[in-house]
């Protein structure tokens, strides 16, 4: 769309000025207004709620979605991160309750330089939604989706896992299995397609070894 406008801008010599004025209403409209609809969009079929396959070994690997300051300057999660959480942890605890080993990653470091990173503040919040510490793995280095994936499979190589899944935004996830695939984690059928909370979450499941991709 860009090469567009600029090839207008050039060869239509007598509209500059009207073709500089719609360029910027159009981008403007796309990062504002048009935004959460063309997300919903792009999200469309993802709105149906499946569970992970559970194997006796998973690991449940959760992205960060940020900090923020509320209202008496508290450190809070933000966006969707609260039904991340959720999700992953009702996860979890269908895995306790049917006698599987579950693991979840927390990878989030501190990209927006707040007080205290993603990982550790999310920790916490695992904890109090009944995660056992020793089976929560915090990984607060990562300041991208790039990173997030890079560190995660750098723990995931170092352990043992018959199955994983990804809970994240279903754009963010989507990238982050690319990643993956770059960084030869196998992520194979997608077990966990939507969840309907504050926003729509993916948990995109994988099964295997993490050695190689096929």
């Amino acid at each position: 769309m860009l090469l567009v406008f600029v090839a207008l801008f050039i060869f239509w010599r007598k509209r500059r000025v009207e073709v500089f004025l719609l360029a910027g209403a159009v981008f403007w409209l796309l990062g504002s207004w048009l935004a959460a609809p063309m997300i919903r969009l792009a999200q469309f079929g993802y709105d149906t709620t499946q569970w992970p396959h559970l194997a006796p070994r998973m690991a449940i690997i959760v992205l960060g979605g940020g900090t923020e300051y509320d209202s008496t300057n508290c450190l809070v999660s933000y966006g969707d991160s609260l039904a991340r959480i959720d999700i992953a942890a009702a996860i979890y605890k269908r895995c306790e309750q049917t006698g599987r080993a579950c693991q979840i990653i927390m990878s989030g470091g501190n990209p927006q330089h707040h007080e205290e990173s993603e990982a550790d503040l999310y920790g916490r919040l695992f904890l109090d939604a009944g995660v056992k510490r020793s089976d929560l793995i915090l990984e607060n280095q990562s300041l991208d989706t790039y990173e997030n994936a890079r560190n995660t499979y750098d723990l995931l190589k170092s352990r043992e896992y018959d199955t994983t899944a990804l809970v994240a935004r279903d754009l963010i996830a989507t990238y982050a299995a690319c990643v993956a695939r770059l960084r030869c984690i196998r992520p194979s059928s997608t077990a966990c397609r939507g969840f309907r909370a504050k926003s729509k979450i993916l948990a995109r499941a994988s099964s295997g070894r993490l050695d190689r991709f096929k």
